[in-house]
Formats: structure tokens, C-alpha cells, sequence
């Protein structure tokens, strides 16, 4: 069906309409349908190797309205929300729907692209702190999950291993001026921000992507707000490269590898293709390859430090800058049973019952 495994595959592999309408894999569920930005529908896997599912269907509905997904569960027509925020958990009190907060390990980003063609500046390294610096991150967190969050400071999440005890950068506008200015670019510039249309982890990034034009025009960076869907975003991050984006990230398993993998801006990595490494080489690292070939072969001990010097690194390069890993808000009817969050896929589906 097209696919690929070999290093041609990121050019000439065609096999991605066959995976949007069928499964190949060994899962508790397989794909029954999927509609694009609408719904998803998977059946239970009768040759499940391990015990099957009780539950023989589950159907994901696209809302993005955290309001409309509070109203589904009072009414019935959802047995679970997973993109509700703290404000909106509130006007759950006094239901019988059930709602758990508990932190989570995901994180919604911002990235800069000093590679991307519509750049109107050079997004050096100082740029780049002017903006990280320039935006309020407490203020921002109660803005978009009513404080229900954590500030974090490098793509590694909050309790992995080298993820804790990184500086938050401060808010200082101040000093976001005197480094424009430093570049020669104090009288301001205009940023083109293209970004999902999409609610994350209770997250409106349309709210959160307003309140960093407020705090970016403070200091003379003029933001241009573009949402899309998804598609449309991956599409233009892996094309001309977008030079002010966001983006949400959770784990696959409890490891601080995969962050490095994607975040780390190795040559031909995820990231320093979205950010333009191509055009702008100086933003490539030949450092966290290596932390992270080292971590892996170490004991705990010394990993740990391994994993907490690449997020350093990653931290510093400021092309990842984290803006808050939001508190996570269960809510289901009181009829559904085995809803629990998990490191490796926020739910795991198998173990729900009715």
C-alpha cells in the first residue's frame, strides 16, 4: 500500500490515505472509519492477544468548545471529555458527572522557525529571548486553564527524567526592548503566526495565541493570527516553515528520549526541519544527539543528569519555548468505569467498562 521503511521513506512513502481508513497493527481496537476533523470510530479487536475490551465500539467526536463538551456529558451524548478546562469543570459542581484533576506530562509549546521564508527579521538567538522573556507566563496560565497548570521551562515534561528544576524564564519586557533594540530592530516587526485551530488539553489555542499578540505587541512585535486545521498547520510547518507557531506534545511512554529525539534540533530531527535548519544551520545541535546516546547507556543516576543538560540545551536555543503543561481534567459519566490517566496514551481505552 505504499508504505516504506528504508531512508526514502520520508520523500516516497504514499501509504498514509491507506492508514486513514484501515488498521495495521495488533491493538485492543482497529479502525472502523474516520472522518477528517469530525469523528473517529474504532471497534473492538476480537483477536486481541490479550484479554479483549468490554466495551465493543469507541467513538471520538471533534468539538472544540470545552462548553459544548460539558454540555454533551450532562446531557448524555458524551460518556467522556478529555479537553475540559478548569473554568468550565466548574459548572459541572452539582451534576452527576464525575471530574478527576490530576498534572499531566503534556505540554503546549510555542516554536520559532528562524528558517521560515515569511520571516521579515533574522530570528537570532537574541530575538529569540526577547520573545521567550517578553511573554507572561503566570498571567498566561491563568488566562487560558485558570491557573489549573504548571510553567515549564523545557520540552521535557514535569517529573520525567531531567524534566524538574529548570529556570522558568521571567517575564521582563524590559529587557525584550533593550535586546530588539540591540538588534537593530526596536522599532518593531511583524511576525506571521500560523497555528491548529484546536482546543488541547483544555487549552484554546486561539485565546492562548491571543494573549501572546498582547504581550508581543508591549514591546513592538506585531503578530499576525492565522488558525487552520490541523492538516493545514503540519503542512505548512513542514513546507516553507511557519515563523511563530504552537503546538501540543505528550508522551508515548514514560522515557525522556523521544523529547530529545523530536525537540533536540539534531541534523534531520523533527523539529530542526520545522524550524528551518536547512536555511539557517546555526540552529542545529551536534550536543543533544550525543547527551541522549549517553543517557540511555547510563545508570539512573547519571542519566538523570544527561536527560537535565539536554533540556538545558533545548531550553536555551529558545526555538521550543514551553508555555504551560496543563493540569488534567477527567470528566465522564458516572456509568463508565476504569477512566484513568496514563504516561503512555492519556487513556487507556482498553480498560474502560460500562
Amino acid at each position: 500500500n505504499g508504505a516504506l521503511s528504508d531512508a526514502t521513506a520520508v520523500d516516497k512513502d504514499t501509504s498514509e490515505n491507506w492508514f486513514l481508513s484501515n488498521s495495521a497493527g495488533s491493538g485492543p481496537f482497529v479502525l472502523e472509519s474516520y472522518e477528517p476533523n469530525s469523528e473517529l470510530r474504532l471497534k473492538r479487536n476480537d483477536n486481541y492477544w490479550r484479554k479483549a475490551p468490554t466495551i465493543p465500539q469507541v467513538v471520538f467526536r471533534q468539538v472544540k468548545d470545552a462548553v459544548a463538551q460539558a454540555q454533551m456529558l450532562q446531557s448524555g451524548a458524551a460518556d467522556i471529555a478529555m479537553q475540559i478546562d478548569a473554568e468550565t469543570a466548574k459548572t459541572l459542581e452539582g451534576s452527576n458527572v464525575v471530574v478527576d484533576k490530576v498534572p499531566s506530562y503534556n505540554f503546549v509549546y510555542i516554536a520559532l522557525s528562524p528558517g521560515a521564508k515569511a520571516n521579515t527579521v533574522k530570528l537570532t538567538p537574541e530575538v529569540r529571548e526577547a520573545i521567550s522573556i517578553a511573554i507572561d507566563r503566570t498571567s498566561l496560565i491563568d488566562f487560558t486553564v485558570g491557573g489549573a497548570g504548571r510553567a515549564i521551562a523545557t520540552p521535557i515534561p514535569l517529573g520525567f527524567p531531567g524534566g524538574d528544576n529548570h529556570e522558568i524564564p521571567a517575564y521582563n519586557p524590559d529587557r525584550a526592548k533593550e535586546l530588539l533594540a540591540a538588534a537593530g530592530i526596536g522599532d518593531g516587526f511583524t511576525l506571521k503566526s500560523i497555528y491548529p485551530d484546536m482546543n488541547v488539553y483544555g487549552v484554546d489555542f486561539s485565546l492562548m495565541m491571543q494573549k501572546i499578540q498582547q504581550d508581543l505587541a508591549k514591546v513592538g512585535i506585531t503578530v499576525e493570527l492565522s488558525p487552520v486545521p490541523f492538516a493545514n498547520w503540519r503542512e505548512a510547518a513542514n513546507g516553507d516553515h511557519i515563523p511563530l507557531t504552537a503546538v501540543f506534545f505528550a508522551p508515548d511512554f514514560f522515557g525522556t528520549s523521544q523529547y530529545v529525539d523530536v525537540f533536540g534540533l539534531s541534523e534531520g530531527s523533527v523539529w530542526a526541519k520545522r524550524a528551518g535548519g536547512a536555511t539557517d544551520p546555526s540552529i542545529i545541535s551536534t550536543e543533544t544527539g550525543k547527551l541522549r546516546e549517553q543517557a540511555l547507556a547510563a545508570p539512573a543516576e547519571e542519566a538523570e543528569k544527561l536527560w537535565f543538560e539536554a533540556g538545558e540545551q533545548m531550553a536555551k536555543a529558545r526555538i521550543i519555548i514551553p508555555m504551560v503543561s496543563p493540569d488534567l481534567i477527567l470528566a465522564h459519566s458516572p456509568t463508565v468505569k476504569g477512566v484513568r490517566y496514563s504516561a503512555c496514551c492519556n487513556l487507556p481505552l482498553a480498560e474502560i467498562t460500562n
